[in-house]
């Protein structure tokens, strides 16, 4: 008889056993399946970047070497670049002026692949952006976006100013999704 329940209890501890055994398995199948899931959504995220993380702005100028006589720049303007494969769509740069004024942004309807240099253009011999009161409309403000390549000065970014800087370039991709990167880099999705 004490055998009959020892072998009762022995099942009983087997199935207990079971049980939490099925549990512990269930729990860590559903944590794996969370984890894929986000690995997923991570992996879908980072091919809608690709194309955008691609994209970059900044204040270029054909300033004189330290040694020349005439020390006034010659240009300042807007580098942009499109690392990508594929143009981007209806582009949008916001930024600041030497005063610290909202210049007249940049909008480019296309911009295919490649580096490109927008000339600002200036009234009077201080190279600087108009703001939108200087400028009697936008095509008086900027010159067409031209290859870099195809400007007939070398161009130094302006790497130390506060004041003269982009505040965001914003753009729509190749599939359509709209992106702004702020004056610190950072790269936002602007439609979801």
């Amino acid at each position: 008889m004490n055998m009959i329940i020892s072998a009762d209890w022995v099942n009983a501890y087997a199935a207990l056993f079971a049980v939490i055994f099925a549990a512990y398995a269930t729990y860590e199948a559903r944590r794996l399946y969370k984890l894929e899931q986000q690995r997923d959504r991570d992996a879908e995220e980072e091919k809608k970047r690709a194309q955008a993380s691609k994209i970059s702005a900044w204040i270029g100028a054909d300033i004189p070497p330290l040694n020349a006589l005439d020390k006034s720049w010659k240009g300042v303007g807007v580098i942009i670049q499109n690392q990508s494969d594929t143009p981007i769509f209806d582009v949008v740069i916001e930024l600041l002026n030497s005063e610290k004024q909202a210049a007249l942004p940049i909008n480019i309807d296309i911009l295919p692949p490649g580096y490109y240099f927008c000339l600002a253009k200036h009234k009077g011999s201080y190279a600087d952006f108009l703001t939108p009161e200087q400028a009697e409309h936008n095509k008086d403000a900027w010159e067409y976006a031209i290859p870099l390549s195809q400007y007939p000065a070398k161009l130094r970014p302006i790497t130390m100013s506060r004041k003269r800087c982009i505040i965001s370039i914003s753009f729509t991709d190749s599939n359509n999704h709209r992106w702004q990167r702020d004056t610190l880099g950072k790269l936002t999705l602007l439609d979801s």
